[in-house]
């Protein structure tokens, strides 16, 4: 019985202290702020904000905590000490006056390969070489090269949504913007990144589509990333030894082969200046070299062509559908300014063709799209982590640091855009008006050098498939469609509707 009532003892002890163990550990980082006077939300073991934010998502949980603590409060991304700052004048200094201190975007865990190539997760030098050798793939040059692959994308989203009035045998008819817009800029990237021809509203189960929708429909409860989120520094180094990755294996390996056997055919085709996309701007920039601190640096690897074609997959699929889907829905909701983009476009088109030149002509659908992005930001905030320590304001930033900075905040602050901050004014965006105003205040694309590197080419996709679908339909509110700011939100992401939007079609009569 002794023996057994020791055994019981020394089991009961190592409970406790297992679970004393693990409580420090899931609780000592959240002291830092407090200790510093800088006010913030309660934190939750192990997982910081996170569990506010999947429960309220970024924009709700940012406002709300902006309205309690303040434009300049603490949080933390899990275990990383975040200082989310809605200030202008710090923004300034972060990312512009001081952003030699702030050149990295904030990791939670190692990316596996290739992927750890990628020029959103590269830092330090390694990112600046990478960038200054991308640049050159989204000049003006390039955009208009690339342009004939985005108007056969077009094209093919205009044929698809008139086969839904010809199938009703009606004027008109209902449909899901989000789904033939995903469509339209799937087709896009994979002509203009992959250089995969598709047509995935004819073809909507071919291997392209499949597996990028998987890529997406991760979830937030998996095993393996909530893992990661709780112990980032102790999980990433181990997913980064054993390779693992956060996205099924089988999408990887499908994204991966296809590029490396692209890479392949471009190398062996005896005429490979006929090629004018993106991956023929990547196979430049690998006999490419760059001179940074009179050192010369090589081009870009193997890897690396395929970790970029990849990155900008990701980062240009969705959000750009996204943003298409929300200025549809605020043209169907607000048919004066659609007038307007159809006249524009029209004029545009007057040779019965928008061509790349026409659609530079198209600035008050410009307008439209960036108040569109002012409300329904593609991502609802930009960090940077702190590589050298400093004070802004005050405020003393330690290295390791991560700073916040709430785009759709800044885009939707009252005492900047006015007490109408909530409505939909393209005119905001007018020259005459738009002068004067800080330019940080409307940051959809990102802020400083690191901003994003493909915003011109989404800029194109988006005013060109905007301009078509207007062109050739008109846009009108379904018996279902949502008030505005009565729209249902998701941000604990991307910024995308919780349910999809339904509009409706009407076939625009030659006259008009």
């Amino acid at each position: 019985m002794h023996f057994v009532g020791y055994n019981v003892s020394n089991y009961l002890i190592g409970c406790v202290a297992f679970l004393t163990a693990a409580y420090v550990y899931g609780t000592w980082p959240y002291s830092y702020w407090r200790k510093r006077g800088i006010k913030g939300p309660p934190m939750y073991p192990f997982v910081g904000d996170l569990l506010s934010i999947v429960r309220h998502g970024f924009m709700k949980q940012t406002i709300d905590d902006i309205n309690k603590y303040g434009r300049v409060h603490g949080t933390f991304l899990t275990r990383i000490p975040t200082l989310v700052v809605a200030d202008i004048e710090m923004v300034r200094q972060v990312c512009i006056k001081q952003a030699d201190k702030f050149t990295d975007r904030t990791q939670l865990g190692n990316q596996p390969s290739p992927l750890d190539r990628g020029i959103t997760v590269l830092r330090g030098q390694e990112w600046r070489r990478v960038r200054n050798l991308m640049t050159p793939c989204f000049t003006s040059g390039r955009l208009r090269a690339m342009f004939p692959l985005i108007d056969d994308s077009a094209r093919d989203l205009v044929a698809q949504l008139s086969s839904y009035i010809e199938q009703g045998n009606h004027d008109d008819a209902v449909f899901q913007p989000k789904k033939d817009f995903s469509n339209y800029t799937m087709d896009a990237i994979a002509r203009t990144l992959f250089a995969i021809q598709i047509n995935t509203h004819a073809d909507p189960n071919n291997p392209f589509k499949v597996n990028a929708e998987m890529v997406f429909n991760v979830s937030l409860r998996s095993p393996k990333l909530i893992l990661l989120l709780m112990m980032p520094k102790i999980v990433g180094p181990i997913y980064k030894f054993f390779n693992v990755n956060l996205l099924p294996q089988s999408c990887m390996d499908f994204f991966i082969n296809s590029i490396r056997e692209n890479l392949k055919i471009r190398r062996q085709s005896p005429d490979s200046s006929k090629f004018n996309d993106f991956l023929a701007s990547c196979i430049t920039a690998v006999d490419q070299t760059e001179t940074i601190h009179d050192k010369q640096v090589k081009g870009l690897s193997e890897d690396e062509v395929v970790a970029q074609c990849f990155t900008f997959f990701l980062a240009g699929f969705e959000t750009t559908a996204n943003a298409m889907t929300f200025v549809a829905y605020l043209l169907a909701l607000h048919p004066e300014s659609q007038t307007r983009c159809f006249k524009e476009a029209q004029a545009a088109a007057s040779s019965g063709k928008l061509d790349y030149e026409g659609v530079q002509e198209l600035k008050y659908i410009g307008q439209c799209i960036d108040e569109a992005l002012r409300l329904y930001p593609p991502v609802v905030f930009v960090d940077r982590m702190c590589n050298t320590t400093t004070t802004i304001n005050g405020y003393e930033i330690e290295a390791g640091t991560s700073v916040r900075i709430p785009t759709h905040f800044l885009g939707t602050d009252p005492e900047v855009w006015g007490d109408d901050a909530a409505q939909f004014n393209p005119d905001r965006f007018s020259p005459e008006v738009a002068w004067g105003r800080d330019p940080l205040n409307f940051v959809p694309f990102g802020i400083g050098q690191r901003n994003c590197i493909g915003m011109r080419l989404a800029q194109l996709e988006l005013r060109k498939g905007l301009a078509e679908v207007l062109l050739n339909f008109e846009l009108l509110p379904n018996d279902d469609t949502p008030a505005l700011g009565k729209l249902e939100l998701k941000t604990t992401g991307l910024t995308a509707t919780k349910t999809p939007i339904n509009l409706r079609l009407k076939r625009r009569s030659a006259e008009k």
